[in-house]
């Protein structure tokens, strides 16, 4: 069994999250950055208009939303590749065919491959990806290269990731030596091997450093791991190694874990595998998909076709219900957030409701940005593409992720207008308090006067002060009472 390098590839996905007020300025930026190459300097990204590829079959109100070349900014998407500049030039980009790239696994196993791409969205609703197709190289792959390499290169750094490093070659006339892309910041003495997060760090930061504000910029998946998608064309599968094969690719394992199933482990397994044709499985997972193909025929269609919508169409159809996936949990986080915020709050109780009241209005406003621009039961015309659409929202709980924010923001919602409701009564109690208290006031002395006007008594100015002060006192004395028995 065997993979077929020249049809079968990986995207590695990197979701990330950003403040939705930072959107235009980001756009700006990566729009308008550029590096310095041989000759001149160069574009780092190009546009890449996801709605205009053949057959896309998008819903009239989804492809308008997601025309990153509308000029009006209504377009909840921006979409770039990386340059053939950047992805070429020695001096400060990839390297392009000249760079050798190694996946070093533990020290004990070494696997080559290619950047065929890198791409940049920017969701309008805070959420993006950084993506990079892979392709491996050499003579054959084999089934447990594949698996070895997507199991462990989705680990970026940290515990998981620390003995797997990148190594890079230049190739030059004599021989090849270590290589470092300029923008990591590197010399090439320092020839160690990097961890993939470091790319991932530089070229965010290379689209924001440019800008002094605080864009919220943070990772939006398990810290240090990539979401992998892939299409893998596989030959020579008898059935005992297409169901290994399968099982290790749905559970992202490498080729020396023990796949050790039985009839309720293979129904288990078997939710998370669309049979779309014949041997070709749809994965779907919470930690990635794509596409297992066994011997394919030998046609256009399944030659180049399939591969070719899986790496477009359904990859966009993907990226979108990720897109809402993440959009969901960073809402619910920030709920979570703003609340212990705003009960550190709470003695001070007018500092509290006001926390409170400021934060989940922005909130509430947030959903329904997304429930607009972003949240979509139908996206795609065309059959298969919809039933792959609605099992990610399945597997990913879409429905259920947003039903929970919205009972979430719903219940503090009563909870404001409860409290809402309590302070305006609680006000109004002390203006009706303050009114009386005037009045008993002033009165009394008021009373006074009238009396020793109606009885026509002649009193010296000095004794007419002095009943009016304990008029006044008297009247007082009478507003305390009665606010100590109103109020609490």
């Amino acid at each position: 069994m065997r993979i077929n390098q020249d049809r079968s590839y990986i995207w590695f996905l990197y979701p990330f999250n950003y403040r939705t007020i930072s959107y235009d300025i980001l756009i700006d930026s990566f729009t308008q950055l550029s590096w310095e190459g041989r000759n001149k300097r160069y574009p780092v990204w190009s546009t890449n208009n996801i709605t205009h590829l053949p057959d896309l079959g998008l819903l009239p109100g989804i492809n308008k939303f997601l025309d990153c070349e509308s000029k009006t900014r209504v377009f909840s998407v921006g979409s770039w590749k990386l340059s053939n500049e950047a992805r070429t030039s020695v001096k400060s980009g990839f390297g392009g065919s000249k760079i050798k790239w190694v996946l070093e696994i533990q020290k004990i196993k070494e696997i080559p491959f290619e950047i065929l791409a890198i791409e940049l969205f920017l969701f309008k609703t805070g959420v993006g990806f950084l993506n990079f197709q892979i392709k491996l190289l050499g003579k054959e792959i084999s089934s447990s290269d594949w698996t070895d390499f997507i199991h462990y290169f989705r680990f970026l750094g940290g515990e998981r990731g620390k003995n797997n490093q990148i190594k890079t070659y230049l190739f030059g006339k004599e021989c090849c030596r270590p290589f470092f892309p300029a923008f990591l910041g590197k010399g090439e003495s320092e020839n160690t091997g990097f961890y993939f997060s470091e790319i991932i760090t530089s070229l965010l930061q290379a689209g924001c450093e440019s800008m002094d504000m605080d864009l919220g910029l943070k990772n939006a998946y398990i810290n240090n791991y990539f979401i992998p998608y892939s299409y893998t064309c596989v030959e020579g599968a008898d059935a005992a190694h297409k169901s290994d094969f399968l099982s290790r690719i749905t559970g992202f394992l490498n080729s020396s874990a023990i796949v050790y199933k039985d009839k309720q482990s293979v129904e288990y397994e078997q939710k998370h595998q669309t049979l779309i044709w014949k041997d070709h499985y749809f994965i779907s997972s919470l930690e990635g998909g794509g596409m297992v193909a066994f011997d394919p025929p030998d046609e256009p269609f399944f030659k180049f076709g399939i591969p070719d919508h899986i790496s477009k169409h359904y990859y966009l159809l993907y990226l979108i219900a990720l897109q809402q996936k993440f959009f969901l949990t960073s809402i619910s986080e920030n709920i979570a957030n703003d609340w212990l915020i705003a009960k550190k709050s709470e003695n001070n109780s007018d500092d509290y409701y006001q926390i409170l009241l400021n934060n989940f209005f922005e909130t509430q406003e947030s959903l329904l940005f997304f429930t607009s621009i972003g949240n979509f039961a139908q996206i795609m015309h065309s059959q298969h593409h919809h039933d792959i659409y609605i099992k990610w929202r399945e597997i990913l709980e879409i429905d259920r992720l947003y039903n929970e924010v919205k009972s979430e923001i719903q219940n503090i919602y009563n909870f404001l207008n409860i409290k809402t409701e309590r302070i305006n009564q609680a006000f109004n109690r002390r203006i009706e308090l303050s009114i009386q208290g005037i009045t008993f006031i002033f009165g009394f002395p008021a009373l006074l006067l009238g009396f020793y006007e109606v009885a026509n008594v002649s009193i010296s100015l000095f004794h007419l002060a002095k009943q009016m002060i304990i008029s006044s006192l008297i009247g007082l004395t009478i507003f305390i009472i009665i606010k100590r028995k109103n109020l609490p």
